[in-house]
């Protein structure tokens, strides 16, 4: 699996991997919870919405 594409349903990734859709679910799920995965994102085109440019500040 790639690390770029975030969009993987649980359904797709039981059928790599081989376990029980519960089991997934669970593994996943802890990887959340301890911090291995930090969050989802989306990649937002700026021209799609009207913007030359898209600046996010933190």
């Amino acid at each position: 699996m790639q690390q770029e594409n975030g969009l993987f349903t649980n359904a797709e990734i039981v059928q790599q991997v081989n376990v029980s859709a519960a089991t997934c679910h669970r593994r996943t799920q802890r990887l959340f919870d301890e911090g291995y995965i930090k969050d989802v994102r989306a990649m937002v085109d700026p021209k799609r919405l009207g913007f030359g440019t898209l600046v996010i500040l933190g």
